[in-house]
């Protein structure tokens, strides 16, 4: 049987870090993109998705990096949010 993988909308409305420059931004996103899509996509969807279609909001907590590389940050920040998906 194929399956068709589900579809996942994300919207991040509000986002706050301290200390990335406005010319990191655009590569913060991208890093952010990239490793969310990664994880929901390689295992099962986390638990917080499988029980509704909508969350208005989460908490992903503090997030510390040794590098204050946009890169690094943002991955961090991606493996975050995909954290608090599962609780």
């Amino acid at each position: 049987m194929d399956m068709k993988p589900a579809r996942i909308r994300l919207h991040i409305g509000e986002l706050i870090v301290n200390g990335v420059t406005v010319g990191d931004r655009d590569a913060l996103g991208d890093a952010i993109r990239i490793e969310l899509t990664r994880l929901l996509t390689a295992d099962a969807l986390p638990s917080a998705l499988t029980r509704t279609r909508q969350i208005p909001s989460i908490d992903a907590g503090a997030v510390q990096v040794a590098s204050p590389r946009a890169h690094a940050l943002g991955t961090r920040v991606a493996q975050a949010v995909h954290g608090s998906l599962g609780k």
